[in-house]
């Protein structure tokens, strides 16, 4: 039989037409496939793998049927494609019969994302909190939120309303609720996970590392994926459960409900704190609606005091903070008060002589940010009071003898105006916390008070006019009296001089304390940004000409900054306790405005001490041409943030050193923040291994022409911010040519630095959001 070759083409054109109907109903079924996986947790059925294969190879043989026909010549050739061509047709029809799959392309599976169980939002505050946090949820820079307060002020029910809205949203194709719970057991977690996101683990080899990965692999695929974990009462590294870092690049976001603000901090999450918190004077206002024994009027515009009739007999609590109110007036008779919040009244200038008369069961009135200039004589005879706070009054010069109120335990007068302590203060013999921080005009702190204190726990005198100092002054405490003071646990002090520092640290005392925040020098203008234990150095020669070598430091020490001291040429000198002991638990060093500083460590040995050092920030310093060399890296392997400004010589931020390895890892490394650098070439002359960076800033750095980026030392999916000016990213060298392609879209052009102050920057800035409730 014979074929004519114009026979044979108008077959292979009919194939190739029905071919072309059987792809378009290929990618019919791939896209109902991946929405009832994506969007709806299904899994694929087997069948439909098979039909999709045999799709595939189908296809296949059809294109390699077109190219015999174009280049067969003879007729037996011509024959046997006919019978072939007529072959596949009949497959053809087939495959586009089997597809139909009448009852789904999937099956369902465990891990649907299903309603979460809410009770009604019946306050306002709690909707206004609700979109605030939908808002955080949308944001396309924050990736994760966290969200924390007391228990049962309704985190959890909020975010089921949240997750319920956004099932049927289409913001997020893949939403998974999970309870996480006080018994934090990381196996029974992952378990947890794998059954929301429809994983099963049963056959999986028991081995934390090996489910780790396949719950990371199945989260990763999915596009636009919202995991929330719930009633988190401990932070846990998410690549350990599985857990994706979450970034742009993978569109993967984490929202996290705790009861504790540690706990978002160890989730690095960043503080927005309210195929009294609102929700929580909703409460008050709730239980005060229900009981007469409590009176709150926070916040409604009040400028009189509540009528007499308001203030009822058995009366326990009043909040009426946040008003207007200017004056005080009457004589409520409240004998079974207790609290009293007034707080916030920032017209309030008066308060009646007898307004305190009935009030004697008092035991905590706090007048915070308000404009008194004394307190009545009513007040004195409240011989129960606990905790009386005065706060930002800055009308008030003076205190009155506080002699009466014996059973007073804390007594706050942080930045007010006076230029002495109460009188009677002696007398208060169940005072526990004394704070005095920003008491800038305070003159005096008079010898003989802290040994009659014997309950005192803290004290607290920050931004002081009064430094402590080593020679006794006439009338003046010396510091012997807080070293023998047996109860403290909390210490937050400046010092005049040298040797008052000294004989503290001197005595062991700083050991023995839960917290402390000393420094020596200057005006104090850092705020403690949440370490415990902290140092600050400022101007040691400013007094009595000492030098940085006679400083004894303590050797618990997790915060360090050091300003101004001009005599300092490398750390090497505060070598006291000696070996740098005093680093070994350090976190975060600043190294401020030190002209002379040259190198931070002398040697690979003397860095060893700073192994857990988390931050580090140098500023001014305008000898060092290096911050350290590539050998003393090894030993800052839980280095997180690296900022550097105003180094008018330096030329490498690690210098070359030939006897280093060739390649050093920085696992932790995830911010780097360099700015005002006029010489700088270079970051790291060798590779230098960052797989966590996450945000590198660079701003008039004029010689710096590459940065030390390629595919080998840095995650993709991790990096997701450079912030620089246009022109210099514009005229960066590349030696991986692919490189610069794959971080465009990372790069965002910036005038000044994102940080307006970096002497204050505080820590943890993760591109994530936590809010209180």
């Amino acid at each position: 039989m014979f074929t004519n070759l114009r026979n044979l083409e108008r077959d292979m054109k009919s194939l190739r037409e029905e071919t072309d109907k059987l792809s378009a109903q290929e990618e019919d079924v791939m896209t109902e496939v991946e929405r009832e996986e994506v969007e709806k947790g299904k899994k694929r059925k087997r069948e439909v793998d098979v039909w999709l294969e045999n799709v595939k190879r189908f296809k296949k043989e059809v294109d390699g049927t077109e190219e015999n026909v174009r280049e067969k010549k003879g007729w037996i050739s011509r024959y046997k494609l006919t019978k072939h061509i007529e072959d596949l047709k009949a497959e053809v029809v087939q495959l586009r019969e089997k597809n139909g799959f009448s009852d789904g392309v999937a099956i369902h599976q465990l891990g649907i994302p299903s309603p979460q169980p809410a009770a009604t939002l019946q306050s306002e505050s709690a909707n206004t909190t609700m979109r605030r946090i939908w808002n955080h949820l949308l944001d396309v820079e924050i990736r994760k939120v966290g969200v924390y307060g007391m228990g049962g002020v309704g985190k959890t029910t909020i975010l089921k309303h949240i997750h319920n809205q956004l099932l049927h949203s289409g913001v997020f194709k893949s939403i998974f609720w999970v309870t996480v719970s006080k018994a934090l057991d990381l196996y029974r977690l992952q378990e947890e996970i794998a059954g929301a996101i429809g994983l099963d683990l049963s056959n999986r080899v028991d081995n934390e590392e090996n489910r780790s990965s396949k719950i990371h692999a199945e989260l990763s695929r999915r596009e636009r994926c919202l995991l929330i974990l719930d009633d988190v009462w401990k932070p846990f590294p998410l690549d350990r459960i599985g857990i994706p870092e979450p970034n742009q690049t993978n569109g993967f976001k984490l929202a996290i409900t705790t009861r504790s603000l540690t706990v978002c901090r160890g989730m690095e999450s960043r503080l927005d704190a309210i195929e009294l918190h609102d929700l929580i004077r909703d409460l008050a206002i709730k239980i005060a609606r229900g009981s007469p024994r409590f009176m709150v009027k926070a916040r409604e515009y009040l400028e009189e005091t509540p009528r007499v009739e308001e203030w009822v007999e058995n009366m326990k609590r009043v909040s009426l903070m946040d008003n207007k109110i200017k004056i005080l007036s009457g004589q409520p008779m409240c004998p079974q008060l207790t609290t009293l919040f007034l707080q916030g009244n920032r017209r309030l200038t008066e308060i009646s002589n007898s307004f305190f008369e009935n009030m004697q069961g008092l035991r905590v009135v706090d007048l915070c940010n308000t404009m008194i200039n004394s307190l009545p004589e009513s007040f004195f005879a409240l011989k129960n009071l606990r905790v009386l706070r005065l706060d930002c009054c800055q009308n008030l010069h003076k205190v009155p003898c506080l002699a009466t109120l014996k059973h007073l335990r804390v007594l706050s007068l942080n930045y007010t105006l006076i230029r002495e302590l109460p009188q009677g203060i002696e007398e208060l013999v169940n005072l526990r916390k004394l704070r005095l921080n920003g008491t800038s005009r305070l003159e005096l702190f008079p010898a003989g008070i802290i040994p009659k204190l014997t309950l005192l726990e803290e004290l607290e005198m920050v931004v002081s006019g009064w430094r402590w100092p080593s020679n006794t002054v006439r009338a003046a405490a010396d510091i012997k009296e807080i070293v023998e003071s047996t109860k403290m646990t909390r210490l937050r002090l400046r010092f005049e001089d040298v040797n008052g520092f000294n004989n503290l640290v001197g005595s062991g005392k700083a050991l023995a304390l839960k917290s402390f925040d000393i420094g020596l020098g200057g005006k104090d203008p850092f705020w403690n940004l949440g370490y415990s234990k902290r140092v600050v150095v400022e101007s040691t020669g400013v007094a009595g000409g000492s030098h940085a070598s006679d400083l004894l430091l303590p050797c618990n020490v997790q915060e360090m900054t050091i300003r101004k001291v001009h005599d300092v040429t490398s750390l090497s000198q505060f070598s006291q306790p000696p070996n740098e002991e005093w680093a070994n638990d350090l976190e975060e060093l600043c190294l401020l405005s030190l002209p002379n500083l040259r190198a931070i460590f002398d040697g690979d040995g003397s860095i060893e001490a700073y192994v857990h050092l988390k931050r580090l920030v140098v500023g001014d310093c305008s000898r060092m041409k290096s911050l350290f060399s590539l050998g003393q890296l090894k030993n800052l392997q839980n280095l997180e943030q690296l900022e550097i400004w105003d180094c008018a010589l330096m030329e490498d931020v690690v210098a070359d050193d030939r006897n280093a390895l060739t390649t050093i890892s920085l696992p932790k490394l995830r911010y780097i923040d360099i700015a005002h650098l006029p010489e700088l070439k270079s970051i790291f002359k060798k590779t230098v291994t960052c797989y966590s960076l996450y945000s590198i800033e660079v701003f008039r750095c004029p010689k710096l022409k590459k940065l030390p980026f390629t595919t080998r030392n840095i995650s993709l999916l991790t990096l997701e911010r450079i912030y620089g000016n246009r022109e210099w990213w514009d005229a960066l060298e590349w030696d991986d040519p692919d490189i610069k392609a794959q971080l465009q879209d990372r790069f965002t052009d910036q005038i000044y630095p994102v940080q307006a102050s970096r002497q204050i920057r505080i820590s943890n800035l993760f591109s994530s959001a936590f809010l209180r409730l």
